[in-house]
């Protein structure tokens, strides 16, 4: 499910199918087992609400200007919280960001309506970005297309305790549409979780 865009021969340009070594698969837990069918379903069933959004361009470098971008692609006001990874830093060799074996950024997006993921879904995945640097001509044929998936955490609240490390440690600060959640982030930060 994770890679299903490979199994797509119009938005991959490898075709391929999923493996799993029969050793490991006979190593999983009823429990694992049973979770992993579970979330299977619930995506199969339209349940999904939050999405991974990865290989975001390079000029992208900013919670802002990915946000700004997903608003302008058709999606503002439809998800409630948004959380931005930037790329990994330079390698000690200078290899630039986004060269050959280096990460680009990503986000995780929850939607209110899981229509509106299964749209983003359709609307986004295997697609490239267009340049939207001022004064720079690029044609949204470069770099990775995007890959557009559920992502293991679903829900506003599931996501808000996922990542709530992260904002606690004072490294990343997801947006929050819910007012409610934000109330929890400010009681949270009173009480000495900052």
């Amino acid at each position: 499910i994770r890679y299903h865009y490979l199994l797509d021969k119009s938005k991959s340009n490898t075709l391929c199918k999923p493996f799993f070594l029969q050793s490991a698969i006979d190593d999983l837990t009823k429990d694992e087992v049973a979770a992993a069918n579970k979330h299977a379903a619930s995506l199969q069933h339209g349940e999904t609400t939050t999405l991974v959004v990865r290989n975001l361009p390079l000029w992208m470098d900013s919670q802002d200007s990915a946000r700004g971008w997903l608003d302008s692609a058709g999606h503002e006001g439809k998800y409630d919280f948004f959380l931005y990874f930037p790329p990994k830093k330079r390698k000690a060799d200078g290899t630039a960001q986004g060269a050959a074996g280096q990460g680009l950024s990503y986000a995780f997006v929850n939607f209110k309506d899981p229509e509106d993921a299964k749209a983003c879904i359709d609307e986004l995945d295997g697609h490239r970005v267009a340049n939207a640097v001022a004064g720079v001509a690029a044609a949204a044929d470069e770099g990775p297309a995007l890959s557009v998936v559920a992502a293991r955490v679903q829900g506003l609240q599931e996501c808000w305790d996922h990542f709530r490390g992260i904002e606690d440690n004072g490294r990343l600060e997801p947006w929050v549409g819910s007012t409610t959640m934000k109330s929890t982030a400010a009681t949270s930060s009173e009480s000495g979780f900052q």
